[in-house]
């Protein structure tokens, strides 16, 4: 017998469709690894403030990801759907730096100055030998994406915002600005889209209705009422049959706002590159949500699937943790922990460190002190000395975790 949905056991190989099909030819060609010349260590990582540091860590960990980074180095490939004419260079983006080390501002055809452009001139900076110019181009970067979020949200620059809603609007801003052919949107959609497909029945006239969303993360909200304690669990009760409201288009309900419903949700295409958003602010008036969950450092969402011949396989490595410390987004303090070139590094406030995967994987992320003997030591362990701990050092919740799909 055919196994379903929840079956222990699962089939050896499966068709996949031809979206699942579309979507790794999309992402194929780059998927290989690194494409950068130079895979040094980085000896720095990127200076924060309190208002800035949400946006450094999102590109921080964007920055070590090979698919992301070969995907940004493409743009300045030419277009050759477009007339050439006597110029080779025509449907090229100029990518061209002033004396200040800015981008050229007028890239990609005299349009508005371009967010592909601008991260593709930090990717350059940050992974070249020396970085004279990463600052500038880092600051470029908040000056040309930045100010298209801030646009979308309404609100200051000063004001810290969620790195998941951060991260959904700078990916989609660097989507939309790509050059034709329409494979670069597409490529965009195979790397970051999380498409699920949410199953409603009307509990007055037992409409079924069905509506497709497309979004750049998982959301989950993590409750101290109600703990996971595993992000399998939580992402179990993230696709689990809720109770919800709706507007029914039937006959029947005709005229009413809202009908009580009972909503599944299953994924229908899955990305490569999957963003999981610990919401630890999720309840509206409640304090952060400080329950602790396990993290896999493989996670596995086949059977979160619409039926079993949608994907081959939806095995993912966990490549970046990003945590949080403090009470609020506005006064804490962030920790990136994620996958480079060669080895696993952490980042805090500009200050990178060797980390290890059993770190990554770890329920609560630490950022300590430095021995005399070179080892990094939390306040509860002997070596650490007698000055105060400084205002980054001890223990950082996880909150943005980015896999990366392993086939």
């Amino acid at each position: 017998m055919a196994p379903t949905l929840r079956s222990a056991t699962r089939p050896q190989r499966a068709i996949g469709t031809r979206l699942y099909q579309a979507r790794m030819a999309a992402v194929r060609r780059i998927t290989k690894g690194w494409s950068i010349e130079s895979q040094r260590y980085p000896s720095q990582g990127l200076q924060t403030t309190a208002n800035d540091a949400y946006r450094r860590h999102a590109v921080f960990a964007l920055l070590h990801i090979p698919s992301f980074v070969n995907w940004i180095m493409t743009h300045d490939e030419p277009d050759y759907s477009q007339p050439m004419l006597n110029n080779p260079k025509i449907n090229i983006c100029p990518n061209s730096y002033a004396a200040t080390g800015f981008p050229n501002p007028a890239c990609c055809g005299g349009r508005d100055p371009c967010p592909i452009c601008a991260f593709k001139a930090v990717i350059d900076e940050y992974w070249a030998p020396a970085s004279p110019n990463l600052n500038n181009c880092i600051q470029h970067l908040d000056h040309v994406v930045f100010n298209h979020v801030v646009n979308a949200w309404g609100e200051s620059t000063t004001q810290p915002r969620p790195i998941g809603l951060y991260l959904s609007h700078m990916i989609e801003n660097l989507g939309d600005a790509g050059r034709p052919p329409i494979t670069w949107k597409e490529t965009e959609t195979a790397l970051f889209d999380v498409r699920s497909t949410r199953d409603s029945t009307c509990t007055r006239c037992s409409q079924n209705n069905t509506t497709t969303t497309s979004l750049y993360e998982i959301n989950l909200t993590v409750d101290d009422t109600r703990p996971a304690r595993t992000l399998k669990k939580a992402l179990e009760r993230y696709f689990q049959l809720r109770p919800s409201t709706h507007a029914c288009p039937s006959l029947h309900c005709a005229g009413r706002t809202t009908s009580p419903s009972t909503d599944t949700f299953e994924l229908s295409a899955a990305p490569y590159i999957l963003i999981i958003h610990l919401s630890r602010w999720g309840i509206p008036g409640q304090p952060k949500q400080t329950d602790q969950l396990t993290i896999p450092r493989h996670l596995d969402l086949w059977y979160d699937q619409i039926n079993e011949n949608l994907d081959l396989d939806l095995d993912y490595r966990l490549h970046t943790v990003i945590s949080h410390r403090g009470a609020d987004l506005r006064n804490g303090r962030f920790l990136t922990v994620t996958r480079g070139p060669r080895t696993c590094i952490k980042m805090h406030n500009g200050v990178v460190r060797k980390a290890t995967q059993e770190q990554m994987s770890h329920h609560t992320q630490t950022w300590g002190r430095i021995s005399a003997r070179g080892r990094e030591v939390l306040p509860t362990e002997p070596g650490y000395g007698a000055r105060p701990p400084s205002p980054g050092e001890g223990n950082y919740l996880p909150y943005i975790l980015i896999y990366v799909k392993e086939r």
